[in-house]
């Protein structure tokens, strides 16, 4: 069978074939196993797509046919209308170059029906022996008994038996009087009416075969016609690199190598023919370097090239490879073509360069803006967007397309805030150049992209305004690294000042002090010795009073210098654990810790501080050990507890500890004033602070939490906070426990 056919063409030809054997029940084409056409359509359009080979008892069958590329013919056997019969398969081969039948690719399918067939084989031999006895005939599986049909009861009545042999299958038949044995008739000629059968069968094959030879011959004969109807040569080698066929002009464009174009001649020796007579102009000299460049191009085959001959004339080459690896080629005569090409070329010099120029122009533009974030765009006279070159943005930029800028944004009002638009609207109303109008596509691109466009007017060859013509780039990262740089720039601005207070208050504190005691006449209390000296009313109790007073002035100066000291102390440490942190020479030595002692040790610290501010300071642990460095943990514990007291006024701060799998989880509850929601991201950043204004209430640098988050991850922890305004915070950090550690609050 030629090529694809349509139901439409299929069902002409199984007309004209049941015409000439109206046993013939239907035909199907089954390809790779599934139904694709049906006659008659109607009644059988539902077994389009059935897959036969999902059938156990249809699919061993035809895959055998498939494989070997013989017809079979099986039954009787249950056909997939829901009757019995006999289904005759034929092979259909693709065939390739030289005829050669190549991969069974379909099969179609006789059913036969076969009551018609036994009665026509019956009628047939009892005309022979004009004999009018009436008789029951059936047929069966020849091993199996199975599928029987015909006359139903009739290999249960004893009956006469033949065997059928058909191509791939045998079949028993069987024969019985309907008058029954008693009559004393017998049956000789049975086995002539099993021949009969069989050929019966055998002609519907054979139909079959001689309906595809039929259209594949012909289908040969249109081709040859084709080929040689071309205007142009035509030729097609095999996977071999043999020739197949090839048309008369073929042979006619080369004529001096033509006599050995046989089929089955080589490409190569074909070229070499052609070499020794010397009709490849281009070849001459450099035989063996051309035929290699020829076969090279020959063996891609997908070029095409020009080709002079030894008589002038020019033929333009197409190569394409077939399915099946072979090589079809087209041969064109360009000789006048050439020569309007040769003519033109000689005074079209100059333009060529242009055209190249131009051409290398407009790659390099082609090339820019697919890789760059910048995009060119053309606008008509009435400010909308006729063209966008392509870039990596294309989609995000493609709505602009037949839209002003307004038309545009209309669904994106917020686009319009971003940048002074009534600029941009002039400078277009004026028919102005502009330049780095820079605005933000909030809510219409992806990310809401920073957008900066520059756009130059254009005017056609009168002078009329014709549009604008300009580029416009997606300037997201510098502005978003530039946000990011202006925040933390105010963010170390804001440490700066932060730092100017803390560090200027105590040494404010410390010189002021240090000033009068390093004129400790100046003090009160020592002036007042003096005067009691000078005036002679000094005794030895007042004296001793005068002298104690000094004393606990000296002290308080000391005190109040010492405070400050220790601060400006904690400020400097603050300063080198982020420095060490930042330069990661933050030296960490985990070791098994006992809770009990190290939070004691806290609360310690701090109980006078809460003192101080009413506040209870409660510490609920079961106790139990952490896999940590002993000082970072009272390091950690004291800025959160710390920071807890600073920022609660009333109420409490509680340190709880609670184990959960290998972790142990501290908890630094208070019921302080809360973190507002906007700062609960940033407040472990480095120099955050929830109040930085230069009026704050509380002091710090904003450095304890960044510091104590970092010191909790290099110890294999995480630190988390939640937080409601007016109720209070809970800062939560999780440390390992060291391996068989006893759970929290077991004896030891």
């Amino acid at each position: 069978m030629s090529g694809d056919i349509g139901q439409d063409r299929f069902t002409g030809l199984a007309e004209r074939f049941i015409v000439q054997n109206t046993s013939i029940l239907n035909l199907a084409l089954v390809q790779h196993g599934v139904i694709t056409l049906v006659h008659p359509f109607e009644e059988n359009r539902h077994l389009i797509g059935f897959d036969l080979r999902n059938n156990e008892n249809q699919w061993p069958v035809l895959e055998r046919a498939q494989q070997t590329g013989q017809v079979t013919v099986q039954g009787p056997v249950q056909l997939l209308q829901g009757k019995t019969g006999l289904v005759v398969r034929t092979p259909v081969a693709a065939f390739g170059p030289g005829a050669e039948p190549s991969e069974v690719t379909r099969i179609v399918s006789v059913v036969v029906d076969v009551n018609a067939v036994l009665q026509g084989a019956l009628q047939q031999q009892e005309a022979a022996d004009g004999d009018d006895h009436s008789l029951q005939v059936g047929l069966t599986a020849a091993w199996t008994g199975a599928g029987t049909v015909g006359s139903p009861g009739v290999f249960g009545n004893d009956p006469v038996v033949a065997f059928v042999s058909a191509p791939g299958n045998t079949m028993k038949l069987g024969v019985v009087p309907d008058l029954g044995w008693a009559n004393g008739y017998r049956i000789a000629w049975l086995p002539d009416l099993g021949i009969a059968l069989a050929a019966l069968i055998a002609l519907a094959a054979l139909r079959v075969l001689r309906q595809h030879r039929d259209e594949r011959n012909k289908a040969r004969q249109q081709l040859n016609m084709a080929i040689e109807t071309l205007p142009d040569g035509f030729v097609l080698y095999d996977n071999e690199d043999r020739l197949v066929v090839c048309n008369e002009k073929y042979r006619e464009i080369y004529s001096a190598s033509a006599e050995a174009m046989v089929p089955g001649a080589r490409f190569e020796d074909i070229l070499r023919v052609g070499l020794d007579k010397g009709q490849y102009a281009r070849a001459v000299g450099r035989e063996e370097e051309w035929l290699a460049e020829r076969l090279a191009a020959h063996g891609e085959a997908n070029s095409t090239i020009e080709q002079q001959l030894n008589d002038g004339r020019w033929l333009r080459i197409f190569e394409r490879q077939t399915p099946d690896g072979g090589r079809v080629g087209v041969r064109v005569d360009i000789t006048q073509l050439k020569r309007h090409q040769a003519e033109l070329e000689a005074s079209n010099a100059n333009l060529r360069k242009a055209l190249a120029q131009r051409d290398l122009a407009e790659q390099r533009f082609s090339d820019v803006a697919q890789l760059s974030k910048d995009w060119f765009w053309e606008m008509d006279k009435d400010l909308r967007f006729t063209f966008l070159s392509d870039s990596y943005l294309s989609n995000d930029v493609a709505f602009l397309l037949g839209n002003t800028r307004r038309e545009a944004y209309e669904g994106f009002p917020e686009v319009f805030e971003t940048a002074d638009w009534d600029w941009l609207d002039e400078k277009e109303r004026a028919h102005e150049p502009f330049r780095d109008f820079i605005y933000r596509a909030i809510g219409a691109t992806a990310d809401d992209k920073w957008i900066r466009t520059s756009g130059v007017p254009v005017f056609d060859a009168n002078g009329a305004f014709a549009g604008y013509r300009g580029v416009g780039s997606d300037v997201s990262d510098v502005y978003n690294a530039l946000r990011e740089a202006e925040a933390a720039n105010a963010a170390k601005t804001e440490f700066l000042n932060v730092m100017t207070h803390e560090l200027r208050t105590p040494l404010t504190v410390v010189l002021g002090y240090n000033a009068l005691m390093a004129q400790p006449g100046l003090l009160p209390s020592v002036k007042a010795l003096e005067n009691m000296i000078r005036t002679g009313n000094l005794t030895p109790e007042s004296a001793v009073h005068h002298i104690d007073l000094v004393k606990q002035e000296i002290a308080k100066f000391a005190g109040k210098m010492e405070l400050a000291g220790k601060h400006l102390l904690n400020l400097i440490n603050d300063l080198l654990d982020l420095a060490k942190i930042e330069a990661g020479k933050l030296n960490i030595e985990p070791g098994i810790v006992e809770l009990e002692p190290a939070i004691d040790f806290v609360a310690d610290q701090l109980t006078e501080t809460a003192r101080k501010k009413s506040l209870e300071l409660d510490i609920e642990t079961g106790g139990g050990l952490v896999l940590a460095d002993e000082m970072r943990l009272r390091q950690i514990l004291i800025n959160l507890v710390g920071n807890a007291l600073k920022f609660t006024e009333k109420g409490h701060v509680t340190i709880r500890t609670e184990q959960l799998g290998d972790q142990m989880v501290f908890h630094i509850e208070d019921s302080g004033c809360g973190i507002p929601k906007e700062k609960l991201g940033t407040i472990f950043e480095k120099f955050d602070q929830v109040d930085p204004s230069g009026t704050r209430e509380k002091g710090g640098t904003g450095l304890g939490l960044s510091i104590s988050k970092q010191l909790v991850e290099q110890q294999g922890g995480e630190l988390t906070v939640t937080s409601e305004v007016g109720v209070g915070s809970t800062f939560t950090f999780t440390l390992p426990m060291p391996p068989n550690a006893p759970a929290e609050g077991a004896a030891a």
